[in-house]
């Protein structure tokens, strides 16, 4: 009797455990797909408070609004789903992985992963001056010249903003955006 009542016990604690990984495993996922939704509504507030470099926009491929992304990120999903449901400065949204950055130059913004095989620093050297919006979502990239990168405080999503790195590449971006946003600046402690 004791066995059956103990194979019993363990059949139940085990069964628990499953439902308990599997749950965690699809909250996880739901947490990581929620905030890749809100990274999405983000960069789309985003350009309403950024202006571009005045010729960036006027390349002959710039009759959309590109979003790039590099490396492998779940924001991708709702960056298509962004780019069916809006404009960006009244012009169609195009959303597209680069495998390589021989196309980097048709982007008006490139997200940058942290799971991208590119270094961050070559990445920013690549794209100064080329009137390219970059947004990260990873720790130090802005100190690296990322101009806008995502982070959690206390499980808050908020964002920072490499002013300086921005105002290099010809962007001009709103006081009400930078009120709200915490402001790096490359050498100091923030």
């Amino acid at each position: 009797m004791l066995s059956f009542l103990a194979s019993k016990r363990i059949k139940s604690l085990l069964i628990s455990t499953v439902i308990s990984v599997l749950l965690a495993y699809s909250l996880d996922s739901v947490v990581a797909q929620t905030g890749s939704n809100i990274k999405a509504a983000f960069i789309e507030k985003f350009t309403h408070f950024i202006e571009w470099p005045d010729d960036a926009l006027d390349s002959a491929e710039q009759s959309s609004f590109q979003i790039c992304v590099v490396g492998d990120d779940p924001i991708i999903n709702e960056l298509h789903t962004l780019a069916n449901l809006t404009k960006i400065k009244n012009r169609p949204v195009k959303v597209q992985k680069l495998q390589t950055l021989n196309t980097v130059a048709d982007c008006a913004l490139l997200y940058i992963s942290r799971y991208s095989a590119y270094s961050v620093s070559s990445l920013v050297k690549q794209m100064q001056g080329k009137g390219i919006l970059t947004i990260a979502n990873s720790p130090g990239y802005t100190q690296q010249g990322v101009m806008l990168n995502f982070y959690e405080d206390n499980n808050q999503l908020r964002f920072e903003i490499n002013h300086d790195a921005a105002k290099q590449s010809g962007f001009l971006i709103s006081a009400r955006l930078l009120k709200v946003a915490r402001i790096i600046r490359v050498g100091s402690r923030q």
